[in-house]
């Protein structure tokens, strides 16, 4: 739990800032850092990739924007919606 809690924690933050400006390179370190949290026994073996977590993350930003009137890109979003 505490690897989950920390690590996954850490990598998983903020991701739609600043996980298109990795390469390929950088993605594969934060990957291992995973497996070998895996390898030593910290987090489960059906540890989803960080990838996986990434999109994840985008989506659900993405579909909260439409649902909650607050959102700061609400008005733009429905604009947009309804324009095209």
């Amino acid at each position: 739990m505490i690897f989950k809690a920390i690590i996954i924690g850490k990598l998983t933050y903020a991701p739609s800032a600043w996980w298109g400006f990795t390469t390929a390179d950088d993605r594969q370190r934060f990957e291992s850092v995973i497996r070998r949290g895996i390898r030593s026994g910290l987090c489960a073996a059906d540890q989803t990739s960080l990838a996986d977590l990434v999109e994840d993350a985008d989506d659900s930003l993405f579909n909260s924007i439409p649902y909650n009137n607050e959102h700061v890109l609400n008005r733009i979003f429905i604009i947009i919606i309804f324009v095209y």
